[in-house]
């Protein structure tokens, strides 16, 4: 899978602006603040239905502007797929191969994106919400059951927290409304700690390479939820909700659930959030993002095309050789840097764009291993 065109107008500081882009290494050249990572985000923006960067989806139109519009040509490897958004306070418009979708989220799945950006230290240093949430958007791009459990866990979520707030509350529809939350829950508590398994499998080999098997990481699912099982898992599930009620309905909020759970980080069985040095912790991202790629394509025989927002002159000689293999490993590549990165030591193919307040120059070929 691969961005063969993308089209952006009033997007950010973009007023007009469309690329050409080729299915190998692709590179977005220019100072600060000139328009590089926004390109990523459009991109990002049709596979997700959000930034990578937590904007809300009204900041990203061009400040005196009522909306932005998006265009993109993707080749899945069988056929160019066609997708077309508009958004603006008062209108939104999806299309996806010219058949009108009702919502943005409805994207989601359809195209395969990683994203490897300066934000992503959070998966460490931040809270839980930021961590479900990239467990939440990595299955949800790989399977559209998981992505129906999700919404399908929100809605009712919200609905029994409605009804834990009114005095007279139906025994009948709590338990209902109970009863399907541990449902979808489950599904999505079972599906969440079977791709953690993976990723600890992968990140863990990659931590040893970084550190020259200094650094023993461990990458571990928190929940209250025990069991490995859908059966072991939901009547758990159910207990811990019975045993919770009462509290539940003092505060009016379901106090268990996936909404509540987090991911763990451990190196040298020490708390990363907690014990890592910062350096530690940029290899413990660099290691999680590494294996996501790799389970992803091993889950998909499309692949997925792979953003890099000016992240790669933060990397050591030992990291940058842990992404190497990534960067020619045959699938779209789409980063963003400046004109003295050390990436053009590692370079010495693919495409380089020059970016400059909100417009693109014509793309040139890169030929040289080593820039001046």
């Amino acid at each position: 899978m691969y961005v063969k065109t993308i089209r952006i107008k009033n997007f950010r500081n973009h007023q007009e602006t469309q690329i050409k882009f080729e299915e190998k290494i692709n590179i977005l050249e220019g100072e600060n603040a000139q328009g590089k990572s926004s390109i990523l985000e459009a991109i990002y923006f049709l596979a997700t239905s959000r930034s990578f960067r937590n904007s809300r989806i009204k900041d990203l139109i061009q400040i005196g502007n009522e909306g932005f519009f998006i265009h993109g040509v993707i080749n899945d490897e069988v056929e160019d797929i066609n997708v077309k958004v508009y958004y603006s306070n008062k209108q939104r418009k999806i299309s996806f191969n010219n058949s009108k979708l009702t919502s943005f989220l409805s994207l989601i799945g359809k195209i395969k994106v990683l994203i490897f950006a300066a934000e992503d230290i959070e998966l460490v240093k931040g809270d839980a919400k930021g961590r479900r949430k990239f467990l939440d958007i990595h299955l949800s791009l790989m399977s559209e059951e998981y992505f129906f459990c999700l919404k399908q866990y929100k809605k009712i979520l919200k609905q029994r927290n409605k009804i834990l707030k009114e005095e007279k509350r139906g025994d009948k529809k709590i338990g209902l409304l109970t009863e399907q939350i541990a449902e979808y829950g489950t599904k999505i508590v079972e599906k969440r700690k079977e791709i953690v398994r993976k990723l600890n499998v992968v990140a863990k080999s990659m931590q040893k390479k970084l550190s020259k098997d200094k650094e023993e990481l461990e990458i571990r699912y928190l929940s209250p939820l025990k069991g490995e099982t859908k059966q072991e898992i939901r009547e758990g599930y159910l207990r811990k909700l019975r045993e919770t009620f009462k509290n539940d309905l003092r505060y009016h909020t379901t106090s268990i659930g996936p909404h509540k759970d987090d991911i763990d980080f451990l190196i040298n069985n020490k708390k990363a959030k907690n014990f890592a040095s910062e350096g530690q912790k940029r290899s413990i991202v660099l290691s999680l993002k590494l294996a996501e790629y790799k389970v992803m394509e091993e889950a998909t025989e499309k692949g997925a095309i792979i953003l890099v927002d000016d992240v790669l002159n933060e990397l050591d000689e030992e990291r940058m050789k842990a992404f190497y293999p990534l960067l020619h490993g045959g699938k779209q590549v789409i980063l963003t840097c400046t004109k003295n990165s050390k990436i053009w030591e590692y370079v010495n193919k693919g495409v380089r764009y020059k970016v400059r307040e909100g417009k693109v120059e014509d793309a040139d070929e890169i030929q040289q291993t080593k820039r001046n």
